[in-house]
């Protein structure tokens, strides 16, 4: 039988999560390669100054950093701590050098985007941080919460700046598109608006979604061009991929789903869960699965038994107890509370007509229900098997 996945409207999408941050890995490794290719700094990614004594050793060595982060961060090896270093690191430069420069440039130009470039970037790398399926925590939770709003920021800002330079934006427009001021104008809005999706947690996920088709087809459409029209221009080749790694932080974003918008760990508990009873156990109703989905409780909804699962002791008791696990060997139950078989006619019965108030719509009923010894709705005790 196929997974059940009517169910699951809300899935994340670990190829597309896999995706993103390979993209955004793909971008730190290019930096440190032009680190070490230049002997100098990729001032939008560390904005470090011209004075600085040793600046091309220096160079050298963040060449190396950010090539062994981003390969750590694609490979996944310990990718929550270097990721959360490296935006770290990003985030304490551009708060040293970038910020104050853009302060200073009255003009709202190359200072801003180039500390709006920073920001993000480092905002990026915690988000990326948080992307993994550990429980995070409140550290981990409020930089990815801030990186998002770097993000948002920037967008915001460079739509802006759309219509601060529109006569230098239009140049950016491709020859063969009619109607360049036009699209520069448009495209200066649609930037603006993602700025403000991404701070509304209601439309984080949608946001993410059309700005990253967005921002991939400029990496197609203007970025890519211009770097292999003027491959001596690294400023090109460097703009190229500041937007893969923008395009991958959005990915992963999206990819999250509904618990990285919400930033509740809460949320992120029914979505692990959801996945599972989706992908493990076909044979649950579709009501079923969309109230534990839904639950504000989701780890004390359980569903019934598998009865082929239970047939063999092995297969039952190879697997060990997780927060979303929904079918643990008898041993972990009492008599009281070990839940009907899937195949009984009490099972089926409350899989047909669960019990639920008028107007229910939160789950509470039916997963419990499943499992004599709980209390049902009505806030009466289910009785035990036999009694029904």
């Amino acid at each position: 039988m196929a997974p059940n996945t009517c169910c699951d409207p809300v899935i994340s999408s670990p190829s597309f999560l896999r995706l993103g941050r390979s993209c955004f890995a793909a971008g730190i490794v290019f930096f440190g390669l032009q680190h070490l290719f230049y002997g100098e700094f990729v001032t939008r990614l560390l904005p470090w100054p011209n004075t600085m004594p040793a600046r091309e050793a220096i160079a050298w060595i963040a060449g190396a950093l950010l090539m062994l982060a981003g390969a750590a961060i694609a490979a996944g090896l310990r990718r929550e701590t270097v990721a959360f270093a490296l935006g770290g690191v990003l985030f304490a430069s551009a708060l040293v050098f970038a910020i104050p420069a853009a302060l200073r440039d009255a003009s709202f130009g190359t200072a801003w985007t180039n500390a709006g470039k920073a920001c993000t970037l480092a905002g990026g790398a915690w988000i990326v941080a948080a992307s993994g399926d550990g429980r995070r925590t409140a550290t981990l939770r409020f930089a990815a919460g801030l990186g998002r709003f770097a993000l948002a920021w920037f967008l915001a800002q460079s739509g802006l700046q759309h219509f601060r330079w529109a006569e230098f934006v239009q140049y950016l427009v491709p020859a063969w598109v009619p109607g360049a001021m036009f699209w520069t104008y448009l495209t200066g809005v649609a930037l603006v608006a993602a700025g403000v999706g991404l701070l509304i947690p209601r439309f984080v996920r949608i946001t993410a979604a059309v700005t990253a088709g967005t921002i991939g087809a400029w990496v197609l459409l203007v970025h890519l061009p211009r770097a292999l029209g003027e491959p001596g221009d690294r400023n090109e080749a460097t703009a190229l991929f500041e937007a893969i790694a923008i395009t991958g932080v959005l990915l992963v974003i999206w990819a999250q789903g509904r618990e990285q918008g919400s930033e509740n760990p809460e949320v992120r508990e029914r979505s692990h869960l959801r996945n599972g009873v989706s992908a493990q156990r076909p044979n649950v109703p579709a009501w079923l699965c969309w109230r534990m989905a839904n639950s504000s409780d989701s780890k004390n909804v359980s569903v019934p038994r598998d009865a082929q699962t239970d047939a063999d002791p092995a297969a039952r008791n190879e697997r060990t107890p997780t927060p979303g696990w929904d079918n643990p060997p008898d041993e972990y139950y009492t008599d009281k509370e070990k839940p009907l078989p899937a195949d009984s006619a009490a099972g089926e019965k409350l899989h047909r007509d669960p019990p639920h108030a008028k107007g229910e719509t939160s789950a509470g009923g039916g997963g419990d229900a499943a499992r004599p010894g709980k209390e049902g709705v009505f806030g009466k005790p289910i009785p035990p098997r036999g009694q029904m």
